[in-house]
């Protein structure tokens, strides 16, 4: 996907476009890492890839037998904020693992900037209550797939949105995210390869792809 066709900045007249990409940092992340400018005062948008967030309102350390944590999923085109833009964070948040499971390209500005724009700018303002809402359903959907009542129609849904963005996570990445065992999710996959060929070879036909990074 090219930068400006993300539905955030797709959305977004030319001048307002024009005035957030001179503010626009982006970088390129390698699948596992950590999202380090999470505690940079850093806005951002995934361009072309996948970040998982594992948090609690607790000390930071999650108790599997006590606490779950909030598993969050963000895909491209939505602004991120993980800087201070919406206001301190409470002191009991606590970002427990942000990492991106594929290769992504993100664009980062500082949360001032941000800010700035959604002052002066109506438009720009609407474009962020916009993303925001999109970010409630996003993890509306992913908590259905999490607590689908069979993996089978979980990982089906799962599989349709990140074909969306022609997006590919491996197995055990699925299982991870679903909090399931990997057989059970194996299982899953091979009756959507016998119920759904089609699905099931456009999802795998992404595995390997490249993030595209060049582009304006």
């Amino acid at each position: 996907m090219r930068c400006g066709e993300n539905d955030f900045c797709a959305s977004l007249s030319p001048h307002i476009r024009a005035r957030l990409c001179s503010c626009c940092t982006k970088q390129k992340v390698a699948s596992h890492s950590m999202a380090d400018f999470v505690t940079g005062g850093f806005n951002a948008i995934i361009i072309d890839g996948l970040m998982l967030t594992d948090s609690n309102l607790g000390n930071g350390v999650i108790n599997h037998g006590k606490d779950a944590p909030f598993v969050s999923l963000s895909l491209p085109g939505r602004m991120l904020f993980v800087g201070e833009f919406g206001g301190p964070k409470p002191d009991s948040y606590a970002y427990n693992h942000i990492h991106f499971p594929v290769d992504s390209w993100v664009a980062l500005f500082a949360a001032k900037d941000v800010s700035e724009l959604f002052a002066e700018e109506p438009e720009f303002a609407s474009a962020i209550a916009r993303s925001l809402a999109t970010l409630v359903m996003d993890q509306c959907e992913l908590a259905g797939i999490v607590r689908a009542n069979y993996a089978y129609y979980g990982v089906l849904h799962l599989m349709k949105k990140l074909l969306t963005y022609r997006l590919f996570i491996t197995q055990q990445q699925v299982a991870d995210l679903m909090g399931l065992g990997r057989s059970t999710i194996s299982k899953a996959f091979a009756r959507l390869k016998q119920e759904e060929p089609e699905l099931y070879s456009a999802y795998h036909a992404n595995k390997g792809r490249k993030v595209q990074t060049e582009g304006a």
